[in-house]
């Protein structure tokens, strides 16, 4: 299947996955670290992984699977990540 192309007139800052469809499960790799502290740990679950996220820590959140927009848009939320940049994110061109 070839990739879509962006709906001509969405608002900027919509989030459209524009690469083939995955089918597959996303997985998260959340790494938070200090100097002297390093973890890495893998989820299949949003809720599961922010739950995990500890204080004072550099945090990195990297996710496998970007298809799944709904999810890219929560960690946006999250983080105060600006539309466009998330817009960015899921345009794969």
């Amino acid at each position: 299947m070839s990739p879509k192309t962006h709906d001509i007139g969405a608002p900027p800052g919509t989030l459209f996955y524009n690469g083939d469809e995955e089918g597959g499960r996303i997985k998260i790799t959340l790494i938070q670290y200090v100097e002297e502290e390093y973890f890495e740990q893998e989820f299949f679950d949003l809720s599961e992984c922010l739950s995990q996220i500890k204080p004072n820590l550099v945090k990195w959140i990297n996710v496998d699977g970007i298809h799944k927009t709904e999810m890219i848009e929560k960690i946006g939320k999250l983080y105060n990540i600006h539309p466009l940049t998330l817009e960015d994110i899921v345009h794969i061109d």
